[in-house]
């Protein structure tokens, strides 16, 4: 199916892009969404003397029903943020070439979903606790190491969607959008560099969101692929 990709920046306020194949490449790829919010790359920096700085992307793929807005985050100028609006909302937007703050601003308000709280029944003060305050704003500077975005795009290419440490192939998974809980793994942590260092594809592996958490359990002790892939293997025997 078509991808559809609709920019709004500064000095052109509705930008369609029809050069994206696939809906991984027009929200992560090096044209990507992300990476154009964020001002990455060469070719990004020439689009933004161009066009100027983009202040939201939409994508989607024709024949399904939602599709993905995404801007920078007020509070974080280095983190992009997303959220699923329907496809036909999308069309309607891009049939009047534009739509307003307000309307964009709405998309984020329901961003993150009700927090839960998980009740130990055999602790009096936990069994107790069903509600609280939270979504108090604080403010936070956060300092991120560099990370190649072709370089990335490449191993996620290679993998062919599958993770490497539990097996699991998640570009099957809903019509392909499984390809999103992947993450790119640095099986050198790029935390215990001093310096910046030459990173190669071997030394990157793909993972799914849930085994990259288990393989940094420990932060200063990060497993292998190969430990946890093992210790997954023994688990499904002892089962």
């Amino acid at each position: 199916m078509p991808i559809k990709y609709r920019a709004i920046h500064e000095r052109v306020p509705w930008k369609r892009v029809g050069n994206h194949e696939n809906l991984l490449g027009a929200i992560d790829g090096e044209k990507g969404a992300k990476n154009v919010l964020l001002g990455i790359g060469e070719y990004v920096q020439k689009l933004w003397a161009d066009r100027g700085r983009p202040s939201c992307i939409f994508v989607w793929e024709d024949g399904k029903e939602s599709g993905y807005v995404f801007r920078i985050n007020p509070a974080s100028a280095r983190e992009v943020q997303e959220a699923r609006v329907p496809v036909k909302l999308l069309q309607q937007y891009d049939k009047a070439k534009g739509c307003s703050q307000s309307e964009i601003e709405g998309h984020f308000l329901t961003l993150s979903p009700p927090s839960s709280v998980a009740v130990l029944v055999d602790d009096p003060e936990s069994a107790s606790l069903l509600e609280a305050m939270e979504g108090f704003i604080h403010e936070a500077t956060v300092l991120s190491r560099g990370r190649n975005a072709a370089l990335r795009n490449a191993a996620l290419t290679k993998s062919n969607g599958t993770c490497e440490a539990c097996s699991v192939m998640f570009s099957t998974m809903l019509g392909g959008m499984g390809l999103r809980v992947l993450h790119v793994h640095h099986r050198e942590q790029l935390a215990l560099r001093d310096v910046p260092g030459v990173t190669r594809l071997e030394d990157l592996a793909i993972v799914c969101a849930n085994c990259h958490a288990l393989i940094h359990v420990d932060p200063k002790h990060a497993l292998s692929v190969e430990q946890l892939r093992k210790l997954l293997a023994a688990a499904s025997r002892d089962a």
